[in-house]
């Protein structure tokens, strides 16, 4: 948010794109850190109380942010590539005004979509002799053993939504900002303002590409489970198939917590401002007597110059 070098559009992505990985982290840390703490100690005896409460939401919410994630790195890179790719257009798609309608049809359409998974799951109580009392236990519904609910929705349009569609225009707009950075290096004569382009490009490129790797474990998983009914010789133990899970959940998790790490190795920039604000030394930018900021318009770099004053 302190870095006005940046492209307004692209800027205000990176922001949402970091709110939404939290929010998925935060659902992390329920249905993967306490729900482990609750399966195998004792460290929170009342969480077995309130925990079958929280089941139901955790996972639908943790669905919502994760979606939304996925469609917000398509969003970045598709607006990187009007900006180097067609430059002469980012006036008229690339504006504030479409970028944050963009963004708020994402949320709605990943709330929307994950609506059902509200109803896959139902707290129930029942009577445990051990205890000689009632306790609360979570169950699957009926919706979530339906085999066309499991087949169409869970399998097939979650594959097509979430990792066919996106990866196909991720793989698009980043082989044309490959492209675009290879042609700009191979030129002889360049300004000071595409090598800072090309910088903040090579970095969502490189956000892009790990975003990539994260996800294909778990589309490999959701492939298999969509055709092992109909490819019985090559099924995979439950054992197996579980620590595939914990494996592709752990990739999920690592790819909403690297981004910061890639903007602290690529990011100039990013680097000075977070270093000035950890050891606190005032603002980021340093008070120049002939300093004055140039404020661009939706499409524009934001310019620093030094203005000389009688």
């Amino acid at each position: 948010g302190r870095d006005c070098s940046i492209r307004r559009t692209t800027g205000f992505l990176l922001q949402a794109l970091a709110l939404t990985d939290t929010i998925y982290l935060i659902t992390c840390l329920f249905y993967q850190t306490l729900i482990a703490i609750e399966d195998f100690t004792n460290w929170i005896p009342d969480m077995k109380t309130f925990w079958p409460y929280l089941v139901p939401y955790v996972w639908p919410c943790a669905s919502i942010a994760q979606m939304s994630a996925v469609w917000l790195v398509v969003i970045v890179t598709a607006d990187r590539y009007i900006a180097i790719c067609r430059p002469l257009h980012a006036p008229q798609y690339s504006t504030m005004s479409r970028i944050r309608r963009a963004v708020a049809v994402v949320w709605i359409v990943s709330i929307v979509y994950n609506l059902p998974r509200f109803f896959e799951r139902a707290t129930i109580h029942e009577w445990d002799p051990a205890l000689n009392r009632t306790v609360a236990k979570v169950n699957r519904t009926e919706l979530r053993d339906n085999i066309y609910y499991v087949s169409i929705y869970k399998s097939m349009l979650f594959i097509i939504v979430r990792f066919l569609a996106p990866l196909s225009l991720l793989a698009f707009f980043n082989t044309r900002l490959i492209q675009a950075i290879k042609e700009s290096y191979r030129l002889q004569e360049r300004t000071r303002d595409t090598t800072k382009k090309e910088r903040y490009t090579l970095t969502l490129v490189v956000v892009v590409i790990v975003f990539a790797i994260c996800e294909t474990p778990d589309f490999c998983l959701r492939l298999y489970i969509m055709v092992r009914e109909y490819l019985p010789p090559i099924a995979i133990p439950v054992k197996r198939l579980k620590a595939v899970n914990v494996i592709s959940n752990l990739f999920l998790t690592i790819n909403s917590c690297v981004n910061f790490v890639i903007y602290c190795f690529l990011g100039q920039k990013f680097r000075r401002i977070l270093k000035r604000m950890i050891c606190g030394w005032g603002s980021p930018f340093p008070e120049h007597p002939y300093r004055t900021t140039i404020v661009p318009s939706d499409h524009m770099e934001e310019m620093t110059v030094l203005v000389r004053t009688s």
